[in-house]
């Protein structure tokens, strides 16, 4: 479908997304919650504008946060990462990776969870053991390197452990997919940070976190509990954090470039949105969609324009 073509098609719909530019967001929102790869960044590059973005909304004051279905990075991991970029005035206190927001929504919403075994990375490993959970990782109770049915009805399933936490894990093996699937099975707590199935780059999609999800949920017979965007925990701990109610929502805005998980978000918490396109959405992807799932804006960039 061509551009032209789609647009033509966008323009006939009931309500078209307004295009619009973060100068002019800036005068009618005063929290600004932004997608971070694809938006602020892709890989180890700054995406353009995104810096100025940034240092321009510090300078008019808005509040921020950086809301990212990104598991395995804790809070100082992500102003380390931004700061490489050559961001400035981050705060750790604006990272809302699902690192983060798992730890709080267990924090608050489970409080009995008090140990996991955590499929993730050593960063998700520090948020959750920074609210008081404890976590077993890469701990497989049995030996030998050839995982066979055998040794599957071999596993004993530790009783102290309250949930299996999901995130992406680069490093994970057979034998720990196995592990967790029986602990689901045994009737302990199914939490995913995202199901987010792939990651766009440049030469292509590669497997995400919703890959082994979806290999849990069919081995379990279990349907997990999805933390990430775009469920409303991410927002809902913002919220909390930032001591806002329900009558801030209007001066809010959420800014991705994924319809799936940052427009829904929006959708999702009653919050208007702006999809931008720098990252994996495009202008034709919105003649896909029913206009009940369009973004409140469209941007073509980061871009400041006074």
């Amino acid at each position: 479908v061509s551009t032209q073509s789609t647009w033509g098609f966008i323009m006939i719909m009931e309500k078209m997304p307004k295009e619009a530019n973060i100068s002019e967001l800036a005068k009618k929102y005063d929290y600004f919650l932004f997608d971070c790869d694809g938006v602020m960044y892709e890989g180890s590059h700054a995406l353009p504008h995104a810096q100025e973005c940034i240092s321009y909304l510090h300078k008019e004051k808005k509040g921020i946060g950086f809301i990212s279905n990104t598991s395995s990075r804790s809070r100082e991991d992500g102003v380390e990462k931004f700061t490489s970029l050559g961001f400035t005035d981050i705060a750790i206190e604006d990272m809302y990776f699902s690192s983060v927001i798992t730890a709080q929504y267990l924090k608050h919403n489970h409080p009995a969870v008090k140990k996991v075994y955590l499929l993730g990375m050593a960063g998700f490993a520090f948020e959750l053991e920074r609210v008081g959970i404890k976590c077993v990782r890469n701990e497989i109770p049995t030996t030998g390197h050839l995982f066979d049915p055998e040794t599957f009805n071999s596993l004993k399933v530790d009783d102290t452990i309250d949930a299996v936490v999901v995130g992406i894990d680069t490093t994970i093996n057979y034998a720990q997919l196995c592990y967790a699937s029986i602990l689901i099975q045994s009737g302990k707590l199914f939490i995913v940070s995202n199901d987010d199935v792939y990651d766009k780059r440049p030469y292509g999609v590669f497997p995400a976190n919703g890959c082994m999800v979806e290999t849990l949920k069919v081995a379990s017979g279990q349907t997990p509990i999805l933390v990430g965007k775009p469920n409303p925990a991410p927002v809902e701990v913002y919220m909390r954090e930032k001591h806002l109610t329900e009558k801030d929502k209007p001066k809010m805005i959420i800014i991705g470039d994924r319809i799936d998980t940052d427009i829904m978000l929006g959708k999702n918490t009653n919050i208007d949105t702006a999809l931008v396109f720098t990252g994996v959405a495009s202008l034709s992807d919105l003649g896909k969609i029913p206009s009940t799932q369009l973004p409140t804006y469209i941007m073509k960039s980061m871009k400041i324009q006074l």
